[in-house]
């Protein structure tokens, strides 16, 4: 993915000092693709980003995983990073892939079967969850998608769950 800050050039320059936001936390960060410049929910991804092509001794105190997919350096400085109560990236602890879900996309609930999970989608800047949508609907979502889905987007279709877990029961009884 690629990588934006405020201007492209980093400002600080003592990777010592701690930081408010710790990896994993939940925040609004400077989404500086877009136009107007907006703030947008995030996760920090890592502390003290620093890439060989940037003057020596200078760095970015948060790189963050936005929701929206874009991945943005942050300054150590409330004008561009603050903490955030949303909902934090749904991974599933128990379910596998093939599991039918419902996802809320536009404001509008549709299902899917989770077919793959990122769970390095932190490190590795890649939707945590790929899922295959049968219509297309209004939305136009196509077969396949990236989702950066949370607890408020994200839900089991309960009545498809419990039917599939028979379904499988009962063809691992009769073999």
């Amino acid at each position: 993915p690629e990588l934006h800050g405020i201007d492209g050039t980093p400002v600080e320059t003592d990777p010592s000092l701690s930081l408010s936001h710790g990896v994993g936390s939940r925040v609004t960060c400077v989404d500086y693709f877009a136009l107007p410049q907006t703030f947008q929910v995030g996760t920090v991804a890592r502390h003290w980003v620093r890439e060989d092509s940037w003057p020596d001794g200078l760095h970015f105190a948060y790189l963050v995983q936005l929701d929206n997919g874009r991945r943005v350096f942050a300054r150590n400085d409330e004008r561009f990073i603050r903490s955030s109560d949303a909902a934090p990236v749904y991974m599933p602890k128990v379910l596998a892939p093939r599991t039918i879900m419902k996802f809320k996309i536009d404001n509008v609930w549709r299902k899917g079967v989770l077919v793959a999970l990122n769970e390095d989608w932190l490190d590795s800047g890649e939707a945590p969850h790929i899922v295959h949508f049968e219509e297309g609907g209004p939305t136009g979502l196509g077969s396949y998608r990236k989702i950066w889905g949370t607890d408020d987007t994200i839900v089991i279709d309960r009545v498809d769950f419990i039917e599939n877990l028979k379904k499988t029961v009962a063809v691992a009884s009769n073999r």
